[in-house]
């Protein structure tokens, strides 16, 4: 029955609880049989706790008539009388209480409350079985929820069993099912884990499709027969073992201990408890999962969820990365038989932009981290005349460089407020870091990782603190990638300084270590002659760093080293970006010889907003991808002097969609929301930092067209008047007083009347907000009431937010003015940020990334080998002599624009399609 559970209070929520173990009350045997009960635990919960169950969806559109009946057991005992713990049933169109419509069952009543002797009276510590017709004329649609929201009064459990429903479904269309990759694990994962999730698949029935029958050879559902998966990104796959595929049915939560609410019974109706299809002992390059008899799913749901989890060895390497990419999978097999024969089903491949998602999950790779017991902060904690690195300068090649002093930032996080050199006071910024810890990890960013090359010499520069003289700067690099800086070569130099005394440190990149990402270190000790990475000293710091080592490059071509997915990242290509005049390859087995197996990460190349990819001829071998994901492109997002040869996959990325929640604590405070039921009036002014925004993966011209909040109580027994959310991009991150913004705000919905409910609400904008990918957003809620609409405010969860200030938030219950104009002063109360302006209440933003077309722009032939995920994307053949479309597999493009000598050449029974 399960597709989502929503629990307001982690104490009253719906569990599965076995009838062993059933107390408070002891219900006894389970009417349907079984081995476990449905749970509202209202026996340990709080007063008003609330929780709601959602059901699979159900299709009553061939009713003929008969009317479609919701039924279930329920437990109603002689305890606590005067606590009245109770659930409600809704229906919906949508699993969600937005909209939904309370039912009454058959004895007219539309609450049944645990207590027996509350109408309709039952049998004390009886079960009881209630039922709910619907009107066959009025419900006929292929999906309907069911909702059940229990309600706590600090009573006893409530308990139920056996629900069900007859239902009256349409076929379902295997042409109407969709896959694809909506979640990548971009977490670190540590050696030894079993079951680490690695990608979740989206399975989607939609179009004209009913939710079939599932009655053997009968059966009028869509099974799944395959899902069809590789390794792709994974650095070696002999780091990995046990590829599984978990099922959740409906849920989008990852969970291994899913238990399906369907029969599991072995055989054509089986519907597994956790699992689809076999284990893969011994991942390779393809993972194919195929149904079985204990593992045969029929695609009831409208939106089912899967995902590959991997075990991780024991010995695995460290720094190396998991990853997994969608193939395709196999529905619509002969019904009533699994594994289903070969050849009854059909081929679904992945939407475009589904196949494959940006990241992968490494394997740590620890670092030790050196301390100090005074560190930078001498003289008595004042940071004054101090040891620490004033400046790191490494020239590498392709115009690649570390230079800390240049368009580069230390992390002053901890420094006391009072210091002279922090911006904020008006100097240029601290060049150390606090005590502790006294270490900083410079990130990885384009322009500022230098790139080495094999068997070349370089020379670093690094610069002491203030401290006046005896300053000692010794420099290492992990040259074979291992985690440490112990082996021989890797301490490059050491040199001892005065005060802001800076000086070269020689070096020569060894002809045969690892190419790829690495660490560099630069340590200053005060006073020590034989600076060592790891060991405790009194006074200094450290500053570690991503370097980039590349082997010695083709002289004919630029070869893609993958390092990161940045097209135009110097450090991902063998001698440098390339030039319209450069052949380039993109060839996992040239970096990776013989298999080109990776032995480190390798990132597919992906070619972003404003970036004009250049080469005269483009080869991609069929080991690789090339992604172009540009929201924004440039005139020409890929230029090509003569020929494209795909022998691998090009896929234009042309729709994002994602649900982004800002703040997600846990903390039922009962005061601090902008849904203030018991006011007349209110005010809330919420802050997003564009640092917070970037770091959830927004752009610039990424549109909010949708916010949500879920309610863990409910005080309103009205509407909230002239409700209205408007936001401003703003240059400031927190609020200094309990003064509100002031400036021009723009509406984006409302004013209206805003009724919620409890569990999820969707506020769907009238005109999106949108970012512009550089200011600070603030976002205003207001309404305004000519009297109070509660006894008790909308409660919202909120989250700490370490004192940023964020959040403001003005009521009155005087009715003094429109709320969207309060200010603090005479009968307008500051609700938060006098006293807990670090807290702030939880919403979700539905983000939707506008696409402009890209355009493939080359003047010589198109030779597709492999696969062309056209997306929204132009390709434009503009050359001043003739033209070929060949290759050995057929093209389908979006659009084509030829020029006069434009031809397609049909010797390899190639085909051509346009639109």
């Amino acid at each position: 029955m399960e597709t989502t559970k929503y629990a307001t209070n982690v104490n009253g929520a719906f569990v599965l609880q076995p009838v062993a173990g059933a107390t408070n009350p002891t219900p006894g045997a389970a009417p349907g049989g079984g081995l476990n009960l449905m749970m509202f635990n209202s026996f340990v919960g709080t007063n008003n706790d609330t929780s709601i169950i959602i059901t699979k969806p159900f299709d009553f559109s061939n009713n003929a008539g008969t009317n479609p009946r919701f039924s279930f057991y329920m437990y109603r005992d002689n305890a606590f009388a005067a606590n009245d713990d109770h659930i409600r049933v809704y229906i919906n169109t949508s699993p969600s209480m937005s909209g939904a419509t309370l039912l009454s069952n058959t004895l007219g009543a539309n609450k049944m409350s645990r207590y027996y002797n509350t109408a309709p009276a039952s049998g004390a510590n009886t079960w009881n079985l209630y039922t709910y017709d619907l009107a066959a004329a009025t419900y006929t649609a292929k999906r309907y929820y069911f909702i059940i929201m229990g309600v706590c009064k600090d009573g006893n459990n409530i308990y139920m069993d056996r629900v069900t429903t007859n239902t009256y479904p349409s076929a379902t269309n295997a042409s109407d099912v969709s896959f694809n990759l909506f979640l990548q694990n971009g977490a670190s994962v540590g050696t030894g884990v079993s079951n680490h999730m690695i990608v979740g698949v989206r399975c989607i029935v939609g179009g004209t499709s009913g939710c079939g029958v599932v009655n053997g050879a009968l059966s009028t559902a869509v099974k799944l027969d395959s899902l069809m998966m590789n390794t792709n990104g994974t650095t070696n796959v002999l780091n990995i073992d046990d590829a599984k595929i978990y099922y959740t049915g409906g849920s989008v939560q990852f969970d291994t201990t899913y238990v399906s609410p369907f029969p599991a019974t072995a055989g054509s109706d089986d519907y597994p408890s956790r699992r689809f299809g076999q284990t893969i002992a011994v991942p390779g390059t393809n993972l194919d999962f195929i149904n079985g008899a204990t593992s045969c799913i029929y695609l009831e749901y409208d939106t089912t969820y899967f995902w590959l989890t991997y075990d991780v060895k024991a010995t695995a390497t460290g720094g190396n990365f998991v990853d997994a990419d969608l193939r395709g999978a196999a529905v619509g097999g002969t019904a009533g038989t699994c594994p289903s024969p070969g050849g009854t089903g059909i081929s679904v491949t992945p939407d475009p932009g589904g196949f494959s998602l940006a990241g992968a999950s490494q394997i740590d790779l620890p670092y030790c981290v050196g301390t100090y017991t005074v560190g930078t902060s001498w003289l008595n904690g004042s940071y004054t005349n101090n040891d620490y690195v004033t400046h790191v300068i490494l020239n590498g090649a392709s115009g690649t460089a570390i230079n800390t002093t240049v368009g580069a930032k230390n992390n002053n996080t901890g420094l006391p407020s009072n210091l002279a050199c922090l911006t904020g006071n008006g100097g240029p910024g601290c060049d150390f870091t606090s005590h502790p810890p006294d270490y900083e990890y410079w990130p990885s960013v384009p322009g500022r990782t230098v790139v080495l090359t094999q068997g070349l010499g370089y020379s670093v520069n690094v610069r002491a603190g203030t401290w006046n003289s005896n300053n000692n700067i010794a420099v290492f690099i992990d040259f074979n990638r291992d985690g440490d800086f112990l082996d021989v070569g890797e301490k490059l130099g050491q040199v001892t300084l005065p005060g802001l005394g800076n000086a070269n440190i020689a070096f020569t990149v060894p002809a045969a270590v690892y190419t790829g990402v690495t660490r560099m270190r630069v340590r200053e000790v005060y006073a020590s002659s034989n600076v060592t990475p790891c060991a405790q000293f009194t006074y200094g710091e450290i500053e570690d760093f991503s370097i980039v080592i590349s082997p010695s490059c083709p002289a004919t071509y630029k070869l893609w080293l993958g390092n990161t997915d940045d097209w135009n990242n110097p450090g991902n290509w063998c001698g440098g970006v390339p030039t319209i005049g450069d052949d380039a390859q993109i060839s996992r087995v040239q970096v990776f010889p013989p298999t080109g197996t990776p032995t480190r990460p390798y990132f597919k190349p992906t070619i972003k907003s404003n970036i004009s990819a250049t080469a005269r001829i483009l080869t991609i071998s069929n080991l690789d991808s090339l992604i172009i994901n540009a929201p924004v492109p440039s005139a020409n997002a890929l230029r090509l002097a003569q020929d494209l040869v795909n022998n691998g996959r090009i896929s234009v990325v042309s729709s994002f969609t994602t649900n982004l929640t800002y703040s997600n604590g846990t903390l039922p405070n009962n005061i601090y929301t902008p849904f203030k039921s018991q006011s007349t009036d209110a005010r809330s002014q919420i802050i997003y930092s564009a640092a917070e925004l970037t770091l959830n993966s927004l752009i610039g011209g990424d549109r909010i067209n949708g916010i949500e909040f879920s309610l863990w109580s409910k005080g309103s027994s009205a509407s909230f008047g002239n409700f209205t959310v408007s936001y401003a991009l703003v240059p400031f991150t927190q609020h200094a007083s309990n003064v509100p913004y002031a400036g021009a705000l723009t509406t984006v919905y409302g004013p209206t009347a805003l009724t919620t409910n409890l569990g999820v609400n969707t506020l769907n904008l009238t005109t999106p907000i949108v970012w512009d990918g550089s200011s600070n957003l603030l976002i205003q809620y207001c309404f305004d009431n000519a009297s109070n609409i509660g006894s008790n405010d909308d409660r919202i969860y909120i989250t700490q937010t370490t004192g940023i200030k964020s959040t403001l938030i003005l009521s009155t219950t005087t009715n003094a003015g429109s709320g969207c104009s309060l200010v603090f002063g005479a009968g307008v109360t500051d609700n938060f940020f006098s006293g807990l302006s670090s807290f702030r209440p939880n919403f979700t933003f539905l983000i939707d990334r506008p696409y402009t077309k890209a355009i493939f722009a080359l003047q010589r032939d198109w030779i597709n080998n492999g696969f062309f995920d056209a997306g929204y994307s132009q390709v434009l053949m503009d050359g001043a002599v003739a033209q070929n479309i060949t290759g050995s597999q057929p093209t389908t493009f979006n659009e084509l624009n030829m020029s006069k000598g434009c031809r397609e050449s049909n010797g390899n029974h190639a085909k051509k399609y346009y639109s």
